[in-house]
């Protein structure tokens, strides 16, 4: 199966072909993606996805009064997608069709459109999902419109505007300027020289306050509107134990008394951060056959690679890869203090390429992998955990459980159970996340923690106090012995 890529088109070439017809909604002829004013308008350079050298960007929206402009400079390590890639997606979709939900209903999209497809840049081992621009949004009462002259396809719901213009990997959000990961591309999947808009289905859905999960599964995008009760970006992490059953108390009152002050509400108020009350005064009796297995810690990010960062730019601006540092070497601690072998792919602060993690620990030959990261968002309401897991079978259909005697998916619930309890953030679940590389690469049970939201403001105070990164080492310690005493009893 082959792709066309419809791109944005030379003043030379639109000029040689007849204009787009008007109402068109997004669906344009192959090489006749641009109006001579669109061309003009736009930008001067022209954008190819397929090229892998820089290029400048530049990229108009208006609202009525005011017209905001923002010109990047793009490398060439940002992701490239070819035709290749695309081919490559749109042909492992048609094998493997990729679902799409909302609110737990089916979407289905028009036998005209091209499916729902992933799509992996080159070089790249994670995948990104691109949707046909209508059918998720006006399903959720959004109002989804072709602008012709820019070439792009603007999203509005409620307050909320999203601007993708075709081939740029720069959005807008209201006013905001935003960086894509992906762009949003037209793509003509049957060579019938006309094609669908496609976006990248999270950026967009997640701006208008959705919450967007992967079921690996099913092979389903899951989408919960801002208006689902079950949507984690309508939780507050602050509040009560009312407000937040995650806040009860669960450990020693007396324990954690001399660290701060015990409020009406069964929580501890440490370094300013109102925390659920947890026992960290001891951890559970590794079995003997526990002691066995050897647990690889991994310290996400390090050296030039920060991470995300909260408050950049700001006096109290805080780095993922110091907050995972402190936690990483807490976890290490604890779990050698109990008897456990503790494999650490880093203890300082240095740069290890992505991949590397995950063979360093093959090579030491790890029976557990747990990989400690803080997540970001572009948007402040998300906040909470969440566990990520990679269900893996080897090339004879053997399940992990039959290779090492412990399955991720139990790790990851034990760990997330634990991390809720000892930080009271809003539970966001395990998931299922083959696209990560370190749960990919890694042969043996991987897990990957994402503690907090550093975008959060709440999250963010909390992440402020030296009782954070205790409190995330001590939960993952005592998670991974739990889940491995249940897996290896004596």
């Amino acid at each position: 199966m082959t792709a066309a890529i419809i791109k944005r088109c030379s003043k030379e070439e639109i000029e040689s072909k007849s204009e787009m017809k008007n109402g068109d909604k997004g669906r344009s002829k192959s090489l006749k993606a641009a109006s001579l004013a669109a061309a003009l308008a736009v930008t001067a350079i022209i954008f190819s996805v397929s090229s892998g050298a820089a290029f400048a960007d530049t990229v108009s929206s208006a609202d009525g009064e005011n017209t905001y402009t923002d010109t990047q400079v793009q490398q060439s390590n940002t992701p490239q997608i070819t035709e290749a890639n695309i081919s490559e997606g749109l042909a492992f979709c048609q094998e493997y069709p990729v679902k799409l939900s909302l609110d737990g209903t089916e979407i289905q999209t028009s036998e005209k459109d091209v499916p729902p497809v992933i799509i992996t840049p080159s070089g790249e081992t994670a995948g990104r999902t691109l949707i046909p621009a209508r059918a998720l949004f006006e399903a959720m009462g959004a109002e989804v419109k072709w602008i012709d002259e820019t070439q792009s396809v603007e999203i509005t719901r409620n307050d909320f505007k999203v601007t993708l213009i075709i081939g740029s990997q720069t959005a807008i959000v209201n006013t905001e300027v935003k960086m894509l990961d992906v762009p949003a591309l037209i793509i003509d999947h049957d060579n019938d020289y006309y094609g669908s808009t496609m976006i990248p289905v999270r950026f967009v859905a997640e701006a208008l306050g959705c919450d967007v999960k992967w079921e690996n599964d099913t092979r389903t995008v899951v989408v919960l509107s801002p208006e689902n009760p079950n949507n984690p970006n309508n939780q507050s992490s602050e509040g009560t134990s009312e407000q937040n059953p995650s806040r009860g108390d669960t450990g020693n009152r007396e324990d954690n008394s001399a660290n701060g002050t015990i409020t009406e509400n069964d929580t501890i108020i440490i370094e300013g951060y109102e925390f659920p009350v947890y026992d960290m005064n001891s951890l559970p009796q590794p079995t003997e056959n526990a002691k066995t297995k050897l647990v690889a810690i991994d310290i996400g990010h390090g050296g030039q690679d920060a991470g995300a960062t909260g408050h950049k730019g700001q006096a109290d601006a805080i780095d993922e890869k110091d907050l995972t540092l402190a936690a990483g070497l807490a976890a290490r601690d604890f779990l050698k203090s109990a008897g456990i072998q503790v494999y650490m792919v880093r203890e300082t602060d240095y740069y290890i390429e992505v991949k590397e993690h995950a063979y360093m620990a093959n090579d030491a030959g790890a029976d557990l992998f747990v990989s400690l990261h803080i997540n970001s968002s572009d948007y402040e309401t998300p906040n909470g955990t969440e566990t990520h897991y990679n269900t893996k079978t080897d090339a004879g259909g053997r399940s992990e459980k039959e290779l090492y005697g412990i399955a991720s998916a139990d790790v990851a619930q034990e760990i997330q159970k634990e991390m809720i309890k000892a930080l009271g953030t809003y539970d966001r679940g395990t998931k299922n996340s083959p696209e990560y590389a370190v749960l990919n690469k890694t042969v043996m049970p991987a897990v990957l923690i994402e503690a907090a939201f550093l975008s959060n403001e709440s999250n963010f105070s909390m992440m402020k106090t030296e009782e954070f990164t205790e409190r995330y080492g001590f939960a993952c310690a005592k998670a991974i012995i739990n889940a491995l005493n249940e897996a290896f009893p004596d």
